[in-house]
């Protein structure tokens, strides 16, 4: 199962996204270069150790090259510059094209519910495993797995790392500080200049919704239609565990809509 976080400012807002979400099977994939934290994606790169390796791996990966620009990126990669030739410039132009769709692995996250729902008023979408399959069949489907959080950015060894190698890193690892989110992240590729891109699959996958202790009134009557018209589609509400700060989710009685179900 993968879960995604949603919150919005108002109630009403909160209520279109449900209905997107939900009723038309709508993702969204951020763009890239405007995730939160700004250093994400960050890697540091290794210059070739030899004029050889540089052949080398042209004539593996990228053998349409001429050797005027063999000889030159050997010259850059020795050069002054080569800190932004081989870091800047390639994690700008990787990006650009690049958005992304973060899913969790639990949904009983305090610091997930805080940050992301717009402290506990929103609510969590379940998914079915079957989700990554579906998004691979995509047209802009680029890459998925799981984040590996680290101290250290990952070091990309130009000319001598396999190009998906080289990006899979780039993608996939995150600083350590936000080893709490458990992230599994999907990458979708598509024209540069959007804040995010939008892509749809079928509402089935949609297993159910946990709604926010916080949830308002219009939330929770919507859920309980979907769970009405779509048999076996569930409905939970958080709730907070008696003896501990831990969370937990029971099923949302529609006799109960309050907010103070939460305690």
């Amino acid at each position: 199962m993968f879960y995604k976080y949603v919150g919005a400012a108002t109630q009403e807002e909160t209520l279109t996204l449900f209905n997107r979400i939900v009723a038309e099977g709508s993702l969204k994939f951020a763009a890239a270069l405007r995730v939160n934290d700004p250093f994400e994606f960050k890697f540091v790169p290794d210059p070739p150790p030899s004029y050889e390796q540089v052949l080398a791996w042209h004539a593996e990966h990228d053998p349409a090259r001429s050797e005027e620009e063999l000889r030159r990126a050997w010259e850059a990669a020795n050069g002054d510059a080569w800190d932004f030739i081989a870091g800047f410039e390639p994690r700008t132009r990787l990006l650009q094209n690049s958005y992304v769709l973060s899913l969790a692995g639990t949904a009983t996250s305090p610091l997930m519910w805080s940050h992301y729902t717009r402290s506990y008023t929103g609510f969590v979408v379940q998914y079915d495993a079957a989700l990554i399959a579906a998004l691979r069949e995509l047209d802009l489907f680029e890459a998925s797995g799981p984040v590996t959080y680290a101290d250290e950015a990952p070091r990309v060894r130009f000319f001598s790392d396999a190009p998906d190698d080289m990006v899979k890193a780039v993608y996939f690892t995150k600083a350590r500080v936000w080893s709490y989110e458990g992230e599994y992240r999907v990458v979708a590729n598509g024209a540069p200049g959007h804040d995010a891109i939008y892509l749809n699959v079928s509402p089935s996958l949609i297993k159910g919704v946990i709604l926010g202790g916080r949830a308002g009134e219009a939330l929770k009557r919507r859920a309980l239609e979907v769970r009405e018209s779509q048999p076996g589609f569930e409905v939970s509400i958080l709730s907070s565990e008696g003896s501990s700060y831990g969370l937990l989710t029971k099923a949302l009685d529609p006799r109960i809509a309050s907010p103070t179900q939460m305690f």
